[in-house]
């Protein structure tokens, strides 16, 4: 419910336009989607076989942590430089894409320190300390929450991005710290043998990335140009983290269960499970739709005008 609180207090501490600027961020989410399928995804089938091996899951961990640090802040210097140019390209004429274009260099920086928050967060399911995985995510809500309260009032819509910044940057190094008390990473180099990891994390990481650059794409050329020319990037941003901060949440948590769950193997995941609490969550997202409208307009504070046109768009995607 961290992003409910969140859209009310820039809704009551900033003008709707603030909403708009957000707004943009979808284009980075896209294309930190597309990054964390070739980087992240990989990543449990590449640890679990290095902790059954036992001897160097450590030093495996920390050549991991690199080589994702390394790449992901690569692409995002570049996001960073041009991303100016796709912004002015994408949007309408009266955008202030000065405005945006600030807070996305500064969200990029909160990005690229994240990372290393989802990589830990990874390590924690494979050695299966899954507790510190919730208490992570729990710590994250909280902190969020307060730095929000403090900084989005001094200011402004940067203070989200600064919010980001800060908490991703606590988080990472507590979880480092940790792991490295619990002999879990150990500083390590390069070696000869880390070549066929690395082949493997090209062959599993390319398949996911490429499907996933493949559906961004689509959708960035289709909806999101759509969205952007019509001036409801502010509404859509709402819509779209309703959907994946409160509708989709079991989802969530049931991929995370799967993705722990494989590393005993495919064959002995229990499917038929998975499928009646997908069924499940399917049937309460349809049961509480006349709920969405009065989330807008009592629990986020919006106008009913604008609660109205949110409301309408999450009808239209919540299916998808």
């Amino acid at each position: 419910m961290y992003q409910t609180v969140k859209t009310l207090i820039i809704s009551v501490n900033s003008s709707a336009e603030v909403f708009d600027v957000i707004g943009q961020m979808e284009w980075f989410d896209l294309i930190d989607e597309t990054l964390r399928a070739f980087l992240i995804v990989p990543l449990y089938a590449i640890l679990n076989e290095a902790f059954k091996r036992k001897d160097d899951f450590a030093q495996m961990v920390f050549k991991s942590l690199l080589f994702v640090f390394a790449l992901y802040a690569l692409f995002s210097i570049g996001v960073f430089v041009y991303g100016g140019s796709l912004i002015r390209a994408m949007n309408p004429d009266g955008m202030n894409v000065d405005a945006v274009k600030n807070y996305f260099r500064l969200e990029t920086v909160a990005f690229v320190v994240g990372i290393a928050t989802s990589f830990f967060q990874v390590v924690f399911v494979v050695v299966g300390k899954d507790v510190n995985f919730y208490l992570f995510l729990a710590a994250k809500c909280v902190l969020s929450v307060i730095a929000d309260f403090i900084l989005i009032p001094r200011m402004g819509i940067y203070g989200i991005a600064v919010s980001n910044i800060t908490v991703n940057a606590v988080l990472a190094a507590v979880c480092f710290v940790l792991l490295s008390r619990q002999n879990c990473i150990k500083p390590s180099w390069f070696q000869k043998k880390d070549i066929s990891v690395l082949k493997d994390w090209g062959r599993i990481g390319g398949f996911s990335g490429v499907q996933q650059f493949i559906n961004n794409f689509i959708y960035a050329v289709m909806i999101c140009k759509m969205v952007n020319m019509v001036a409801e990037q502010g509404n859509y941003w709402m819509a779209n983290n309703f959907i994946w901060s409160v509708l989709l949440i079991p989802v969530m948590a049931l991929a995370e269960m799967i993705k722990h769950d494989c590393k005993d193997g495919y064959a002995k995941l229990n499917q038929k499970a998975y499928y009646v609490i997908s069924l499940a969550v399917i049937v309460l997202c349809a049961a509480s739709v006349p709920l969405w409208k009065p989330y807008y307009s009592v629990l986020e504070k919006l106008p009913d005008g604008r609660a109205d046109a949110v409301f309408s768009i999450t009808l239209k995607l919540a299916p998808f």
